[in-house]
């Protein structure tokens, strides 16, 4: 788990679609809530591309290689003890398969990686969603978010 000391972190999330379902990994031990279901990614390495950083973090939390797309948009969170500047790009499944409700060995803290349906989105509560979930209904909705928008 990243250690929450104060200081800006940067992150690559990976947003990945497949059959009118996206992606999502349950993240626990947060401060402020029990647990958030966000898109695959994490912190950037120094040296690390943005893209290079989402291939290996989305690796490491689904056994899935990715082909990074485009830039979807950028999202700040800033909530004392955690402020970060956070890219999102849109992923192609390259190789591997995940199954629902996959934990991840070497990441404490995961607790789950699974598909959702945007139906089955709609019921978890705003809390516990990454931000910009709570904001759109579709596939389509999240490629049109405009990137200023967010931040």
């Amino acid at each position: 788990m990243e250690n929450h000391q104060p200081k800006v972190r940067v992150r690559v999330c990976g947003v990945c679609f497949h059959q009118n379902k996206i992606l999502l990994v349950k993240q626990i031990s947060l401060p402020h809530v029990p647990y958030l279901w966000i898109p695959p990614g994490g912190r950037v390495e120094y040296g690390e591309t943005l893209q290079e950083a989402l291939k290996r973090e989305f690796l490491e939390e689904t056994t899935l290689e990715v082909e990074v797309g485009n830039l979807l948009f950028v999202q700040q969170f800033i909530q004392d003890p955690l402020h970060a500047i956070e890219f999102f790009f849109e992923v192609k499944i390259v190789r591997g398969e995940i199954k629902e409700a996959y934990y991840p060995q070497n990441e404490p803290y995961l607790a789950e990686v699974r598909w959702f349906s945007f139906e089955e989105l709609a019921a978890i509560p705003t809390m516990n969603k990454v931000h910009f979930l709570n904001q759109v209904s579709s596939i389509e909705e999240i490629k049109n978010l405009n990137i200023k928008s967010i931040i």
